[in-house]
């Protein structure tokens, strides 16, 4: 069997096109000799431009008949609070977003405790025991928000305070 061999203008020709491949490929490498008023496209820094997520914790002691928060201010994002029922009886926490002033949530008379079907309650904690704590972790967005214990008779007799996101 005959082996077919490549004619001298094939090879050339095959050889002249690896050889522009490789030109353009050795171009195309940052050689530190960049043309100064070449301008590249802009890239966008995802660290410069993004916002940066706000985290926040806050303790919040519950007790008769106070909700003790240790800031009533935090930055728009994820908000943990870290709840203790400090008092001799049992509480709950919850957030309200509202515009309403603390003590102004519609309540329902027959339970004795605000209408939570009235109000946009957007967290909770389950109620809490003397000596009980609990981990709530919310995303909130700027705005005004109360917070509440509202076990019956608690709301109506001070268990509540405002709270704002920026």
């Amino acid at each position: 069997m005959k082996a077919k061999r490549m004619s001298f203008g094939a090879a050339g020709a095959l050889f002249a096109l690896l050889s522009l491949l490789l030109f353009v490929a050795a171009c195309n490498g940052d050689d530190g000799d960049a043309d100064p008023t070449a301008t590249e496209p802009a890239v966008a820094d995802p660290i410069a431009t993004e916002p940066a997520a706000s985290e926040t914790t806050i303790d919040v002691s519950l007790s008769e008949f106070v909700i003790d928060p240790s800031i009533d201010t935090a930055q728009a994002g994820t908000i943990t609070f870290n709840v203790s029922s400090d008092g001799a009886i049992f509480h709950n926490f919850k957030v309200v977003a509202t515009d309403l002033a603390p003590d102004a949530l519609p309540v329902d008379e027959a339970l004795f405790a605000a209408d939570e079907e009235q109000v946009d309650v957007v967290a909770s904690t389950a109620d809490l025991d003397p000596g009980e704590q609990e981990t709530l972790t919310v995303e909130l967005a700027a705005g005004s928000y109360v917070l509440i214990c509202n076990i019956p008779t608690h709301y109506q007799a001070g268990m509540t305070v405002a709270f704002t996101v920026e």
